[in-house]
């Protein structure tokens, strides 16, 4: 489990930063890896046998990324105008951005 900065809002920097939660669960540089978006909180990818049925048929990594303003990612304070499905995409791609998912 590590937590990325992400930007409060997308188009203004200006605006602040929260961190947010990724869980990785790493089965093998070899491996392909499955990007997990989650709706609500991710502690369910905490548990020692998880694994997610992609990852269970193909063999492959997850990157589980908790969805902003739930649990562990939520920023302080709790300005809800950010809670936006352009915001939570920027988010995605940031993610996958650092860590070179392909």
């Amino acid at each position: 489990m590590f937590f990325i900065k992400q930007q409060l809002n997308a188009k203004d920097a200006s605006k602040g930063n929260f961190e947010q939660r990724v869980i990785l669960c790493h089965r093998g540089f070899d491996r392909p890896t499955v990007l997990i978006t989650e709706g609500y909180n991710a502690n369910y990818g905490l548990r020692e046998n998880y694994i997610e049925e992609l990852a269970q048929i193909f063999n492959t990594n997850i990157v589980l990324v908790e969805y902003r303003y739930f649990d562990k990612s939520t920023p302080t304070p709790c300005n809800w105008q950010y809670l936006t499905v352009e915001n939570s995409l920027y988010d995605l791609h940031n993610v996958n951005e650092c860590i070179h998912v392909v």
